[in-house]
Formats: C-alpha cells, structure tokens, sequence
C-alpha cells in the first residue's frame, strides 16, 4: 500500500487468504490507484501531502484455483505418458522373468535353491505391482460419470476394509452431515477413498483412529475430509505429498502412486484435494454436486450394502449413533 502511495500509477496486489487449521482457502487481488489531481482531507502518515486514492478489492480464489487446476493437469499427464511408455517396455521382460522362475520353483528340489527363486518370484510379483499402479495413474479417466452417494461409496469401502482395520485396533469414525450426491464415476470414488484408508492403515500400525466426514461445502460443492491420529506429514514433505513416486514409507512398502491417483481422480472429477493442517494426515476434498438440469448421464445402478456388523464394530456413524455399518 505505502509503495502505491509513492508512485503515481496503479498497484495491484493478491494476498492469500487463511483460516486457523486449515490450507489456503482464498486469494483476493488490491488494486491502489491515486486520483490524479485530487487531494484528500487528511492524507497518509509519512507522505508529506494528502492525496486521494481508489482501492479496489476482488475475489480471486476461483480463477487461482483455475491456474493450479490447469498447470496440475498438465504436468500429470505429461508424466502419465512417460510412465506408460516406461510401464509397457518393462511389462514383457518381467512377464518372462516370472514365468521363468515359476517353472524353476516347480522342478528345484534344494531347498536353498529354491528359497532364491521363490525371492525372485517375490521381488518380480512386487515390480509387476508397481507397473499396475503406474499403468493405473496413467490411464485417463474415460469413464462414464453419473449419480453417486459419496456416503454409500464411504461406508462400502469402510465394510469391504473391515478385516484391515479390525486387525490394526483401528476406530473408523464418520461424521455424516450430507449424504454427498456427486457428479462421478462409482469406480474411481472407491479407489479415492480405498487408498486415503489404506494410507491411513499403513500410519497407524499400532493402532488410532481414522475421521471422515461428508458436509456441503460453501460453494455449493460436496467436502469429504479424511483425517487420522498418525505422526502427520513432515512440513518439507508436504508440497511434494501429491507427486507421482514420492513415498515417506519405507523401502518396499510403497509405490509414491496412491496420493497423486488420489488426486489425478479428484481433478478429474473436477474437484480439488488439500492437504490440510493440523495433527495427523488432514485432507479436504470437495467435489461437484450431482445437479439433474447439468448432469444428465444415466446414473449407473448403486451397490447395496450389507448391515451384518456386530455392535461391537470399530466404526461408528456419527450422523445416526444407532446404525450399524450403513
């Protein structure tokens, strides 16, 4: 602002805007302009004169989240193309390689022999694993979209993982305010929501809780926010969290691939991910709204649930304290 009032033309300025606990939420632009000719009736402090300014303030939050949709986009599927080429040359080798040692394994009659070629098999299995997720986060989309419950979507995963989470003294709790009609493809959902748990499990080996809950959000779109009690994301670690092949877990416990599939769907969907503060691994996502009058792809037909859990389960709905599973 002082530097505007030194200079005789307009500044622009953009500030970022913030809440307690919580990333970015909005950008505004300040426009200074000093009025020529004009002087005020009291001036500025240290100017020496008064003069006379306009200042215009305008929200930007949209058309930033835009540039970063866009740049996030790009360079995502220019590293998409890259691993899938990687992927396919690597795919045929390894295939031979396997079939190789599984033969061996069935004619090796030494036992020390065989403890090699069965770490072969092992090591070769765990590559192959490593070419599927990048063939999965290259992939597009392509996907038919429709109606989805991103509640339904969230309790399935949860039933489908129970054993997962029983075994690791993990508490499941929801907090479901809307039951989050989106505008998706089913599929993908799951895969956003299977991989933030599993992310989860693998932060909790002794056991916390994961949080998730589902509320409209203030633009009319659809907010999921997944939360554990693990140790977090280390603060240098946190603008890289989201690139393909970057892991904080040990050697062999991870690809790098979960978050930015994760956030590959998410964009694709046309929402936005954020990696909140706070304890643990805190993350916002916020997906369009199903709305019949835009979106009129047939919605594709929803699973049923299965309601078999005992009282007992390690989760818990806090939008009906007396439902179990769904």
């Amino acid at each position: 602002m002082a530097e505007a009032t030194r200079l005789e033309r307009s500044l622009t300025f953009e500030f970022p805007l913030r809440r307690r606990g919580q990333a970015e939420h909005g950008e505004i632009s300040l426009t200074v302009s000093p009025i020529a000719g004009a002087a005020g009736p009291g001036g500025l402090r240290g100017l020496g004169r008064s003069r006379s300014y306009v200042v215009l303030a305008r929200d930007i939050s949209r058309e930033k989240q835009i540039e970063t949709r866009m740049s996030e986009t790009e360079k995502l599927a220019g590293i998409g193309q890259f691993a899938a080429g990687i992927a396919h040359q690597l795919n045929t080798p390894l295939g031979s390689i396997l079939l190789s040692a599984q033969m061996l394994e069935e004619a090796e009659d030494d036992p020390d022999q065989l403890e090699d070629v069965q770490r072969i098999i092992r090591q070769t299995e765990q590559c192959r694993g490593i070419i599927k997720g990048l063939l999965n986060f290259a992939r597009p989309s392509g996907q038919q979209k429709g109606r989805v419950m991103l509640a339904e979507v969230v309790r399935e995963t949860i039933f489908l993982m129970e054993k997962a989470v029983r075994s690791q003294n993990v508490k499941v709790v929801l907090d479901i305010e809307d039951e989050g009609m989106i505008f998706g493809n089913r599929n993908e959902v799951e895969q956003v929501v299977f991989n933030l748990l599993a992310n989860a499990l693998d932060a909790l080996p002794q056991g916390g809780t994961v949080s998730i809950s589902i509320r409209g959000g203030e633009t009319g779109e659809v907010e999921m926010r997944f939360s554990d009690s693990g140790d977090g994301i280390p603060d240098a670690d946190r603008d890289r969290i989201f690139l393909p092949f970057f892991t904080t877990k040990e050697y062999g416990k991870g690809t790098g691939l979960g978050l930015s599939i994760v956030a590959r769907i998410v964009h694709e969907h046309g929402g936005r991910i954020e990696l909140l503060e706070g304890r643990g691994a805190r993350f916002l996502m916020a997906f369009p709204r199903y709305r019949p009058s835009r979106h009129d792809t047939p919605a594709r037909p929803q699973l049923a649930l299965v309601n078999d859990l005992d009282d007992d389960d390690d989760w818990t709905d806090g939008s009906d304290p007396d439902a179990r599973g769904g």
